[in-house]
């Protein structure tokens, strides 16, 4: 999967201004959910944003510069200016990508919901017909295959015009969670800087993930993802604190000294204990939104073992 969402341009014109008022918000907060739980970063456009067209033969930036309401302005701003999720124009630079290829709904072409379709992604829509309020969209689609016949098929994309809509696809939140998993395991150090922001990783982990299973790996990285994301917190899991006579223990506390940022080296004496065959994950949790691992390997030297 995409690391982007597409932008349903067909939904963008409101019937007047006063129903673009009422239902605005409900993109946007479609848009911060997406962004907070880190399954898409992106969204991308066949329109530059400023040209949508969101009330008949009225741009959004026409709009905008028209509009007198303080509040409405001011999430206008804030959607134009990157500051609810990234908007990159266009969806595509291949040209090619649709190839001999035709997505209609209700009889009408519908290009960007085709490009849902080629990149397995989500579409957004605005709230702004009640044929977009709905999680998913079934397509018609016709291609032209290599003998030259003509194919029709019907499609089914994931669609969010409510955060509601998301929430209904939990399989399309269980997708991505495998996606990203999946990305993290074959490639840590290039892609978690990408995936985590919440979740911050010591040198020492960083250099013990390289050296674990893979099993291993997959369960760690499942785990420290539904944390990052919000799915399941620290609570959730089985995690406990080393003994008395482990902190007492120079030797065996010194294993536990971990070095984060700046150089800066931190004691991590809890472990979470849902991974097999006797591993952990070592970390301190600094605050609800910045966790440090410091380690992520069998368990450490202790007193008794």
């Amino acid at each position: 999967m995409v690391d982007f969402a597409v932008l349903n341009s067909k939904s963008s014109i409101f019937k007047n201004r006063d129903e673009f008022y009422k239902n605005f918000s409900e993109i946007l907060k479609v848009l911060d959910f997406l962004r907070s739980k880190n399954y898409y970063t992106t969204l991308r456009t066949s329109i530059s944003i400023d040209e949508i067209e969101i009330i008949k033969n009225k741009t959004l930036k026409e709009f905008f510069q028209e509009e007198k309401d303080r509040d409405l302005k001011m999430f206008l701003k804030s959607f134009l200016a990157n500051k609810v999720i990234r908007i990159e124009f266009p969806i595509s630079h291949d040209e090619d990508v649709f190839g001999l290829k035709e997505y209609k709904y209700m009889e009408e072409e519908v290009k960007d919901l085709g490009y849902a379709d080629i990149f397995n992604t989500l579409s957004v829509s605005f709230l702004s017909d009640k044929k977009w309020d709905k999680e998913v969209i079934i397509l018609d689609k016709s291609l032209i295959n290599e003998n030259g016949e003509i194919k029709k098929e019907k499609v089914e994309i994931f669609n969010a015009s409510r955060v509601s809509h998301i929430d209904k696809n939990f399989h399309l939140g269980l997708k991505i969670r495998e996606d990203r998993v999946d990305k993290l395991v074959k490639d840590f150090k290039n892609e978690y800087i990408n995936i985590f922001k919440k979740i911050h990783f010591s040198e020492e982990a960083i250099e013990s993930i390289s050296e674990l299973e893979k099993d291993i790996l997959i369960q760690a990285m499942s785990i420290l993802y539904q944390i990052e994301v919000g799915i399941k917190k620290l609570e959730d899991f089985s995690y406990s604190d080393e003994s008395r006579s482990v902190k007492s223990n120079p030797k065996l506390k010194e294993l536990r000294k971990f070095k984060i940022a700046d150089g800066k080296e931190i004691y991590m004496f809890h472990h979470i204990k849902n991974l097999s065959n006797g591993n952990r994950i070592y970390f301190h949790k600094e605050s609800d939104s910045k966790i440090w691992i410091g380690y992520i390997g069998k368990h450490l030297k202790t007193k008794k073992y």
